[in-house]
This record gives C-alpha cells, sequence and structure tokens, in this order.
C-alpha cells in the first residue's frame, strides 16, 4: 500500500477539516464569552466648558462604567484607570446642549486589550449660562451651648467674605453664604477650627477654595447676684452697752464667676458695722462695711451706714 505524502495527508478531506476547526473556534469563542465576568464602577464626570460660561442646572456627575472580560483582567483595572469627560468648549452662547461622554484609558486599562468598556449614559444635556463673579459674606452656622457656667463671648470668622463664580441667574439672588455646623456642646475653652462652606445650589464654585476659619472665645460666665436678708453684726461698742432694737437686715450685691457665685453660702457675706465711737447711750449713725470672698467684684451693698439707738444694761 502506497503511504500518502504529508501535503496529501493535510489536504484529504478538506471540507471535514475546515468544518472540524471551525466548528472548534466557535467552540472556543462561546468558552470564553460563557466564562466571561462584568464589573460596574461609577466614576465622576470632568466637564470643560468655555471660560466664560457655567452650567447653570443640575446634570449627571457621575457616569456608570461596565468592564467586561476575564475575572483576572477586569479586577486589574482601578477606577482611577478610567476618566470620564464631556467637552463643552466649543459652545460659545447660553442654551442647552448634548455631548457625548468620551472615556480615556489609563494604567492597566490602557494595557488590557482584552476588556470591553461601556458607559452609560453615553451622552448627557447641560445648561450654559454666562459666569459672573461676586464677594459674599460669610456667617457662621452655630448650633449647641457651651457647658453650663460658660459662655460663647465672641467669635472671629476669617475670611469674612468668600468671592464665588456662578451663573447670573443664581448669584443675583444671594448675597450670603453659611458654614455647615459649628457644634459648642461640652466646650469650656477657646478653640479654632477650620470649617466648609456651606451652599444647597451644586452650581455655585468657591474659586479661593470653600474652607473658613472660625475661632471662638469661650469664657466662664460672669453675672451678677443679690443676696439679702444678712445679719449685720455689730463690733466695738462700749461694755455695758447694748442696742435697743433690732438693726436692719442687710444686702450684698456682687458680680463674679457664675460656678464660683453658685458655690457662695451666706456665712461667707459679713457685713459689719463700726461702733467703737459711740460712747453714750441715744441714737447714732455708723459706717457699715462688706467683707465677701476673694475674686468677686463688689457691686453694692445696703445700708452703707446703719441707724441704731443704745443704751446702758440694766444691772440684774
Amino acid at each position: 500500500m502506497k503511504r500518502k505524502s504529508i501535503p496529501e495527508l493535510i489536504f484529504s478531506n478538506w471540507p471535514v477539516k475546515v468544518l472540524s476547526l471551525s466548528i472548534a473556534v466557535v467552540l472556543f469563542l462561546l468558552y470564553r464569552l460563557a466564562t466571561q465576568e462584568e464589573r460596574f464602577f461609577n466614576i465622576p464626570i470632568t466637564l470643560t466648558v468655555n471660560d466664560e460660561y457655567i452650567p447653570s442646572g443640575n446634570y449627571p456627575r457621575k457616569v456608570r462604567i461596565t468592564l467586561k472580560g476575564q475575572e483576572n483582567d477586569i479586577f486589574l483595572v482601578m477606577e482611577e484607570d478610567i476618566e470620564a469627560e464631556v467637552d463643552l468648549s466649543g459652545f460659545v452662547n447660553e442654551g442647552i446642549f448634548k455631548a457625548p461622554v468620551l472615556i480615556h484609558k489609563k494604567g492597566n486599562a490602557l494595557t488590557l486589550e482584552n476588556i470591553e468598556i461601556r458607559v452609560d449614559p453615553i451622552q448627557i444635556t447641560v445648561a450654559l449660562e454666562r459666569k459672573i463673579k461676586k464677594s459674599l459674606e460669610v456667617f457662621p452656622t452655630i448650633s449647641g451651648s457651651p457647658v453650663e457656667g460658660y459662655d460663647l463671648t465672641q467669635f472671629v470668622i476669617s475670611p469674612t467674605y468668600v468671592d464665588v463664580e456662578g451663573p447670573k441667574n443664581v448669584l443675583q439672588e444671594i448675597s450670603t453664604v453659611r458654614t455647615e455646623d459649628i457644634d459648642l456642646d461640652g466646650k469650656t475653652e477657646s478653640f479654632t477650627i477650620r470649617v466648609r462652606l456651606k451652599y444647597d445650589d451644586s452650581v455655585i464654585y468657591f474659586p479661593g477654595g470653600d474652607i473658613v476659619e472660625f475661632s471662638a472665645s469661650i469664657r466662664e460666665s460672669i453675672i451678677l447676684k443679690s443676696y439679702t436678708n444678712l445679719t449685720i453684726e455689730l463690733t466695738g461698742l462700749p461694755p455695758n452697752m447694748a442696742v435697743l432694737s433690732p438693726p436692719a437686715k442687710g444686702m450684698v450685691q456682687i458680680q463674679g464667676s457664675q460656678l464660683k457665685l453658685q458655690a457662695i453660702r451666706l456665712s461667707d457675706l459679713r457685713l459689719t458695722a463700726d461702733c467703737t465711737k459711740i460712747k453714750t447711750p441715744g441714737i447714732h449713725t455708723v459706717p457699715v462695711t462688706c467683707e465677701f470672698p476673694e475674686g468677686m467684684t463688689l457691686i453694692s451693698y445696703i445700708p452703707e451706714d446703719l441707724r441704731i439707738e443704745t443704751g446702758w444694761e440694766e444691772e440684774p
């Protein structure tokens, strides 16, 4: 039996062999498709517009990215490897415009070729309006209170005005901007923090940054307090001399820290009438002095002079 040459072996029954090869390729492709995975994540849109215009309404800020391919490949691509851009720089008038979302690949997304990348939506609609600049006064948003016995005595915010850019129809309606919440609960000391500006409209931009500095001065509360019905002590009366009628009660008003004043007892206050100059019985007017705890400020006391009547004590 004559042996067939290699070319004869290759090309004999070639229709069957071509069909078998085609079936093998199709099966391989079906296997590859069946084993492909999908991965999803969202990335921000970079919007490019003409310097004289600005978006004036809501528009999608992110797009959904779908990666399709082999599991080992798609998980090598990080979110930062893909950028989404919408270029509106060619539009130089106000109006509503549509533009496609362009995808730029970096890093692993650029080197891995067997990955399919889809974006949703594929285009967005943006309203453009002429941009204006304005200076807004900054006000803090303060909540809560310091610990009892302490007060917010002063605050400073810096800067007091910030520059802002935005659509004319939005900025012409506002003149101030507030900060995010500044909580004073539990505070007993002065403090300085950096706080972000807060504005609901997402088309407002702060070219110099949206952070300001807030400094608060926290001090102990200073109050006035009156103490009444105080007994006046008589000192220096001659022996065997007595006051014929009880003297009037006294009153003291002092100023100081709320916490310290709350701790004062009536025994810490002393009204004293100096009777050393009284030598004979009769009606006399004597000076009254006041003693009070250190660290307080004496505002007033009553009486400053005391009128009393004295007489000799009767012999037993």
